[in-house]
């Protein structure tokens, strides 16, 4: 169940990625729409030959979906994240967008190959990414096809960016479909609220489409009573919210954030700034375009910034304490 699981997941990813609906992949691969629904929920397990059709139909090779399953570790109930899936960049990506400006060009498979030095059956093979990208080749292909010296770098960085992007919404995936266990019904049910670690104002987040941080959980909590499915913790890092009177946040605290109530002036907020920092802070709404971020420590300076470099506000739900 889950290797099905995992599979399914990335299935869904793949086919959003293409604007594909999961009605129109079940008729491309003889399903109906509720067996794909179950199968991408890692409800149905996938025989070799629905995901032979499958990988046909979303355009990658079936071995692309075994890639890190003997590497990484099987998700287990105390620890749900641990079949993490990591980036890889597949030659099969520079090949399609070699063959894709060769045929912007107007340029068949044995023209580029005489170009560059290399047999046809070569560069065929290549576009089918069967052969690495080596650097005699990439400057070859640079002259022949008239890009910038900088083009397969920059296509890689974009590549790998949007794979970041996939890796982090299949890491949050993961961690949803394990939250909450059911012992009798909806009304019974316990969430677990992940953690995503250390509160760094330095370091960017990845977000969802949402606009929710996701990143491996480095833990779960299990709040009686408390349902919020968007809800996410994070430990508080440095002192520049700890107070000698009323609310204290200390470094090592745990606070639980949630998307679902807006605050207000004076109210505690976590903010995401334009740059995907996230900060923790008592915000003022000072005027319609300007807000001030005032830490909790009088010994730190508070600082305004223009509402216009805030994406998005996320409420404290709890204060848990010390982790």
């Amino acid at each position: 169940m889950t290797e099905a699981l995992d599979i399914g997941l990335e299935i869904k990813v793949l086919r959003e990625r293409l604007k594909l609906s999961s009605k129109d992949l079940a008729a491309k691969v003889g399903l109906s729409q509720s067996q794909m629904s179950r199968l991408e929920k890692g409800q149905r397990r996938i025989d070799t030959t629905i995901l032979h059709k499958i990988s046909e139909a979303l355009g990658v090779d079936p071995s692309f979906f075994f890639r890190d399953i003997h590497s990484a570790e099987a998700p287990t109930e105390a620890n749900p994240a641990s079949s993490t899936i990591q980036p890889t960049l597949r030659f099969d990506q520079i090949g399609k967008l070699v063959r894709s400006e060769r045929r912007k060009r107007h340029l068949s498979v044995d023209e580029l190959a005489q170009k560059v030095g290399r047999t046809k059956a070569y560069m065929a093979a290549f576009e089918e990414g069967k052969h690495a990208l080596e650097p005699e080749l990439a400057n070859k292909l640079v002259k022949a096809l008239k890009v910038t010296p900088n083009f397969f770098v920059e296509a890689q960085q974009e590549m790998l960016k949007a794979l970041e992007s996939q890796v982090a919404r299949l890491d949050q995936a993961l961690a949803e479909a394990h939250r909450g266990t059911d012992s009798g019904g909806d009304n019974d049910r316990q969430r677990s609220i992940p953690l995503l670690g250390f509160l760094s104002e330095s370091q960017p987040f990845l977000f969802d489409q949402k606009g929710h941080p996701v990143k491996e959980p480095e833990d779960f909590l299990v709040v009686p009573g408390f349902q919020d499915s968007e809800a996410f913790a994070i430990t508080v890092a440095g002192d520049a919210m700890e107070a000698s009177s009323g609310p204290s946040f200390r470094e090592g605290d745990i606070i639980v954030f949630t998307p679902a109530t807006i605050p207000r002036s004076r109210d505690l907020a976590l903010l995401r700034l334009k740059d995907d920092t996230l900060v923790f802070r008592k915000i003022f709404f000072e005027t319609d375009a300007s807000v001030r971020l005032q830490p909790l420590n009088i010994d730190h300076a508070s600082r305004s910034v223009a509402r216009s470099e805030i994406i998005s506000f996320f409420s404290v739900a709890l204060h848990v304490g010390r982790s």
